[in-house]
């Protein structure tokens, strides 16, 4: 049997490619806690416009959003997933004193970088009373957002997960992002 840089097995004799179970969490089980095939995803976007970032570099400025290939916003939504899916619920709020007693009771929550809406349709499937608004300055992104959300408030699950373009009014808590997003002024 050969091996291809040892990710995949190949038979020859069935003229076959197998993926070995010790591979699968990490390259197929998305978005498994282990995935990380967006951030691959991610890259290949990345490096489209590596010229303008690495100008942004060394002569100061940024690169807009929207002037980021649409994979990087693709394999962003996707290494993420596996975060909001499977720790943001289950493991981080349990460690903020406080916090699901307020999301149980109805708390305000507002997500800035919001991506593809993927924490707040979490916390309004987690917690039903959430009231959940997202800001990202992507508007492609919050399309997808707005896609998403719909589709599982149908379901009962992402009823108050709403993303809207600009913030307005207070909120009971805030999740940011680290500033992540090129070409965005930290203020």
């Amino acid at each position: 049997m050969a091996r291809a840089a040892g990710y995949l097995e190949f038979d020859p004799a069935q003229d076959r490619f197998s993926l070995p179970a010790e591979h699968v969490p990490t390259l197929a089980s998305e978005p498994g806690p282990a995935f990380v095939g967006g951030v691959h995803h991610e890259l290949i976007g990345a490096i489209q416009r590596y010229d303008q970032v690495a100008t942004a570099f060394r002569d100061g400025g940024g690169v807009a959003p929207a002037d980021l290939h649409p994979d990087v916003w693709a394999g962003t939504s996707r290494f993420t997933a596996q975060w909001h899916q499977n720790m943001l619920v289950q493991q981080w709020l349990p460690l903020v004193p406080d916090t699901q007693a307020k999301l149980l009771n109805g708390a305000r929550v507002a997500d800035v970088g919001c991506g593809s809406g993927q924490a707040l349709i979490a916390l309004a499937r987690a917690f039903p009373a959430v009231t959940g608004v997202g800001y990202d300055p992507y508007q492609p992104v919050i399309e997808q957002a707005r896609l998403a959300g719909p589709r599982r408030r149908r379901t009962g699950h992402a009823r108050a997960a709403r993303v809207k373009p600009a913030p307005a009014g207070r909120k009971g808590r805030i999740r940011a992002h680290p500033p992540r997003r090129a070409g965005q002024p930290v203020q």
